[in-house]
């Protein structure tokens, strides 16, 4: 049972590789958000977020290399 009272019902993974593939994922949906949001501006502002969005998808490729050592 999880902490909100909904059971884990399914769950292959231990609960530290589930934290951490929803670690890599949810830098992934960051990354994701930035470029959304870039597309709406110009300049500055637009170069700024596209670079936020890369290091976010740069901390998402080390989370999957942690994800991948620990499954090992």
């Amino acid at each position: 049972m999880l902490k909100n009272k909904v059971p884990k019902i399914g769950v292959a993974l231990t609960g530290t590789e589930e934290a951490r593939l929803r670690e890599s994922e949810k830098f992934r949906n960051y990354a994701a958000e930035c470029i959304r949001i870039a597309s709406q501006m110009s300049g500055k502002d637009r170069q700024a977020l596209l670079e936020i969005a890369d290091a976010w998808e740069t901390r998402a490729r080390d989370a999957e290399k942690k994800e991948k050592g620990a499954r090992s």
